[in-house]
C-alpha cells in the first residue's frame, strides 16, 4: 500500500493493514509510507498496487471529486477508464449546463458508477476542532469548512 509518511496517514495505513490482514486470512499488506512528493510521482508513474490518498474540495460541487477520475483527470493514477462514467461526465460538461436537475441526476449516476466499480473507496473525512474566545468577533468557516477571519476584531 503506497501512501504518505506523515503521522496521520501512517496511523491510517497501519489500521487498514491490520484490518485487511485480519479479515482476509492469508493476505499480506506491505506498507510503503514515503514522502508525499515521492509518493505522488510513483502514483503518476503507475508504480503501485493500491494506495491511500486524500483530496479536499476545491469548490462546492461534486465535480471537484468526479473530475479527478475522468480519463485525463489529475487524480486518475490507476488509469481507470469507464465508458458509462465518461459519457455521464461529458454530458455534464455540455448538454446539462442549463438544466440543474438533469445535471445533478447525471452526477449522481456518475458517482454511483465510481462506487459500484470500486475504483475508489472513500474512507473518512478529516475534521478540525477550533476554539475561539467569545470576545473574538468576525470569524467563521467558508463553504468547505476552512476557518476564516472576516475583519477580525477583539472586544
Amino acid at each position: 500500500m503506497l501512501s504518505y509518511d506523515d503521522v496521520v496517514t501512517k496511523n491510517v495505513t497501519e489500521y487498514l493493514q491490520s484490518q485487511l490482514e485480519t479479515n482476509l486470512p492469508g493476505l499480506t499488506v506491505e506498507l510503503n509510507n514515503i514522502p508525499k512528493a515521492t509518493a505522488i510521482q510513483r502514483y503518476m508513474d503507475g508504480e503501485f498496487d493500491f494506495g491511500l490518498l486524500g483530496w479536499g474540495a476545491d469548490y462546492a460541487d461534486p465535480t471537484t471529486f468526479l473530475n479527478l477520475l475522468t480519463v485525463d483527470g489529475s487524480g486518475n493514477y490507476g488509469k481507470w477508464d469507464n465508458q458509462e462514467f465518461n459519457n455521464l461526465m461529458n454530458v455534464e460538461k455540455t448538454t446539462n449546463v442549463n438544466n440543474e436537475s438533469k445535471r445533478w441526476d447525471d452526477l449522481v449516476k456518475a458517482a454511483n458508477v465510481v462506487n459500484d466499480t470500486a475504483v475508489i473507496s472513500p474512507l473518512y473525512q478529516p475534521t478540525l476542532a477550533t476554539m475561539v474566545k467569545s470576545k473574538v468577533q468576525n470569524v467563521g468557516y467558508d463553504n468547505f469548512g476552512h476557518f476564516i477571519f472576516r475583519d477580525m476584531s477583539v472586544k
